[in-house]
């Protein structure tokens, strides 16, 4: 009798080991951002239309870019969980997991990351002078990218690097809330002649010229 309330009580602590590792915190923000610092691609099929993924992560900010068959992309900002470990993005319908196999997932979709590292990046810091969009709107980056702004049709307004290739635009003369772009400065003839801008307002989205 001894030795099965022994053998119970040894499986209820077994038991409760158990369950305090299964939630016990992932590591905190800090050390996620150290270990994880950088940009991250993914491309899957999703019913039948390809979709592709790109997750930024930089100090204190997580950017998601998700870009459709049509070439239509969107901005995500994430939060990251301390306890799952996981960056959650668009209201918790996105998650992102970095330890392990590299991932977002939505639903029941998946998508696995690889990182993106080329040998040519171009940071907003390498770069100085005026690009303009089929609309004949400027965008400014001097004094490497300490002072950036763009002039639209109607108005002008400053923006602050946020990263290595991400903007941030106060609600203020030329949008009504915050707008967020992701700056990929591409070469047509010489290098960084051309931004590739993904942008949560149309009005900054697409390619941008220098000249």
């Amino acid at each position: 009798m001894k030795k099965l309330l022994l053998l119970s009580v040894a499986t209820a602590v077994l038991a409760g080991c158990n369950d305090s590792s299964d939630t016990s915190s992932a590591m905190s923000q800090s050390d996620f951002v150290s270990a994880y610092q950088g940009q991250y691609v993914g491309s899957q099929l999703i019913d039948s239309e390809p979709m592709h993924l790109g997750l930024t992560v930089n100090e204190g900010a997580f950017y998601l870019t998700v870009t459709d068959a049509n070439e239509s992309s969107t901005v995500y900002t994430g939060d990251y969980s301390e306890r799952t470990g996981k960056l959650s993005f668009n209201q918790g319908e996105i998650q992102c997991q970095l330890n392990g196999v590299y991932h977002c997932e939505a639903g029941s979709d998946s998508v696995e990351l690889r990182t993106h590292a080329p040998t040519d990046w171009i940071a907003i810091e390498d770069l100085s002078g005026t690009y303009r969009n089929s609309e004949e709107a400027t965008f400014t980056i001097l004094q490497s990218g300490e002072q950036i702004y763009v002039e639209l049709a109607n108005c002008m307004q400053t923006g602050q690097k946020m990263g290595a290739n991400e903007v941030k635009f106060e609600a203020g003369f030329c949008f009504d809330k915050e707008v967020l772009a992701m700056i990929e400065p591409q070469t047509l003839e010489t290098a960084g002649d051309t931004l590739k801008v993904t942008s949560s307002n149309p009005l900054l989205g697409g390619y941008w010229f220098k000249g």
